[in-house]
């Protein structure tokens, strides 16, 4: 969900009325939640959900009791964002801080498994952990290899170790241990 990928605090559900145009249709009701540093995509989206559930009895009755009262969107509160596609999946390490790798994982689960770019592979990962120590090491570097993670540098210098790795292609995933133990090389660069 975009609004995780982009940082808002605050997201929500509005019921408008329908008009020619996309999404400018004068506005019945709204409701509001807020975005959790813990939230996924999924998660988020089910709170949504269960607030529209919620929220459209409300509506209900105010149309039974005659309290709606339908008013015009203003075109300056409204944020749009585009719709993610898959490039969107590739993390960028040095581009990118620990908190925005964080908030693209999280916006992305469960629609698109982000990857780890590296020597024209992706490498999928299971879980990931944000150390907040800044290490004095290269930004996308890698730092260390164990037999189940790695860790990597970002561009803020925090590392992020990414567990439970597998090749993302399908001719290769069988063979993702042993491939990984042959490729994976400490102070090679996440690029």
């Amino acid at each position: 969900m975009q609004v995780i990928l982009n940082g808002e605090e605050k997201t929500g559900i509005t019921f408008h009325l329908m008009d020619v145009n996309y999404d400018t249709g004068a506005i019945l009701h709204q409701a509001e939640t807020t975005i959790l540093p813990t939230d996924t995509g999924k998660t988020l989206k089910f709170r949504c959900c269960d607030l529209a559930k919620k929220e459209v009895v409300v509506l209900l009755n105010n149309f039974k009791e005659k309290r709606s009262n339908p008013t015009s969107q203003n075109e300056k509160e409204a944020t749009y964002f585009n719709h993610i596609n898959i490039k969107e999946s590739i993390l960028n390490f040095e581009l990118e801080t620990a908190e925005q790798i964080d908030k693209r994982i999280r916006a992305l689960t469960p629609w698109l498994n982000c990857v780890i770019p590296y020597q024209n592979q992706f490498i999928e990962f299971g879980n990931y952990k944000i150390y907040d120590k800044p290490c004095d090491k290269e930004v996308a570097q890698i730092i260390k290899i164990t037999p189940k993670s790695i860790f990597i540098v970002c561009a803020d210098k925090k590392v992020i170790e990414f567990s439970n790795l597998k090749i993302k292609s399908p001719l290769l995933k069988l063979f993702s241990d042993s491939y990984l133990k042959k490729i994976l090389k400490i102070n090679s660069k996440a690029l």
